[in-house]
């Protein structure tokens, strides 16, 4: 049995209207149906929260968001999203972090809004290391093989420390409106850095292939520098030795504006 929450957010208050989730997996597929559930019987630990649809940035130019992100907190502290008018979100440790266009990493403006996250409260159920990877494909694999004996219908929060040979990320500009959708975003204004020998901490979430189009599914992957001054969404990488924490996430909510 895997929970999702349902929310209707609006102004600075958040609604929670709780429905289960039920999931039957045959042949590599998932059929889901949603039944409502009293407030008593919602998830309370190891939930995974998004605010807001993915197509919300992908397909409907979302950019500003609802949520300040200084109400993060109250989810969670540890994840991913986008900022207000984009660039890259990343939560580490409590704090949230903003990626620049150009790679570099400040404190978010924590009154600004937040138009699209992942979090959750990380705790972390196992541990693994491992010494080399040639590329995000190959890394990806090598997290694959360690979730499989734990399942591969749940959510994972994944933090993963040590050196990188090589870290490929990218931002984009900050968006004035009149927005352009998305997919001209990336074409005009994405840029890619690529840092060598570096040291820090990758931000995974792991989401399973039925919660598309919900959320997205498979694994995505944020960079922030151990002087956490740089950072991004990341395309791809060489690792060396990490050391990867896993936390294991049944339960999902969705929070979504009322209009």
């Amino acid at each position: 049995m895997v929970w999702m929450g349902i929310s209707c957010l609006h102004s600075d208050m958040v609604k929670v209207r709780h429905h289960r989730l039920d999931m039957a997996v045959a042949a590599g597929t998932g059929s889901l149906s949603f039944q409502p559930v009293d407030d008593g019987d919602a998830p309370d630990g190891d939930t995974l929260y998004q605010l807001s649809k993915l197509a919300s940035l992908t397909e409907h130019l979302e950019y500003e968001g609802l949520v300040k992100a200084a109400d993060l907190g109250k989810y969670g502290d540890f994840g991913v999203g986008a900022p207000y008018r984009l660039g890259e979100l990343n939560i580490l440790d409590g704090k949230v972090y903003q990626a620049l266009h150009d790679g570099t990493v400040v404190v978010s403006d924590l009154h600004q809004r937040v138009p699209f996250a992942q979090l959750t409260r990380f705790k972390a159920d196992f541990s693994h290391s491992f010494s080399s990877a040639s590329n995000i494909r190959d890394f990806e694999s090598q997290l694959d093989r360690l979730i499989a004996p734990h399942g591969r219908n749940v959510f994972y929060a994944v933090k993963i420390n040590g050196r990188f040979p090589m870290m490929r990320c990218r931002s984009v500009h900050f968006q004035r409106k009149p927005f352009k959708a998305m997919k001209r975003v990336m074409a005009e204004d994405q840029v890619i850095t690529v840092w060598h020998n570096i040291s820090g901490t990758l931000i995974a979430i792991y989401g399973p292939g039925f919660i598309r189009p919900l959320a997205p599914a498979g694994w995505h992957f944020h960079f922030l520098s151990d002087d956490r001054k740089l950072g991004g969404h990341v395309l791809d990488l060489q690792a060396g030795q990490v050391k990867a924490e896993f936390d294991s996430i049944p339960q999902f909510v969705l929070m979504l504006p009322e209009t």
